[in-house]
């Protein structure tokens, strides 16, 4: 899959791209409680049942943020369950954030700093 395919798929799940905002049954007690927690943290993880709701509240949460001021921008989901997506793994999840980085980020106002590490497990840290 080249470049552009891939980015037109990432494009499909975000507010930036082609994501259009819905008439989702809004949860609001989940949504406000999630914002609140990212006011002191980056990253939370949503568990819980297939099919119960995880996606739209992270899609909710996300919304929020961007009616509160944040730039589309800098928000990025990416749904590794695409069927579009062959064989999804690390490398593929890296190859989605660089491709974010150096075309959807890269033309953003707000700064990034990235840095991935130099050992073998290329994980990488967001400053």
């Amino acid at each position: 899959m080249d470049d552009n395919e891939l980015m037109s798929i990432i494009s499909d799940w975000n507010f930036w791209g082609n994501l259009s905002r819905k008439n989702w049954i809004k949860r609001n007690e989940y949504v406000n409680y999630i914002v609140n927690l990212l006011k002191g943290i980056n990253i939370i993880a949503i568990s819980g049942i297939r099919r119960s709701g995880k996606s739209i509240i992270s899609l909710q949460v996300i919304e929020e943020l961007i009616n509160r001021g944040i730039d589309p921008k800098d928000t990025l989901i990416i749904k590794l369950d695409d069927e579009r997506l062959i064989n999804p793994d690390y490398e593929l999840l890296l190859r989605i954030f660089d491709l974010y980085l150096n075309n959807i980020k890269a033309n953003s106002n707000s700064p990034i700093s990235y840095r991935r590490s130099t050992g073998s497990s290329r994980m990488g840290k967001i400053y």
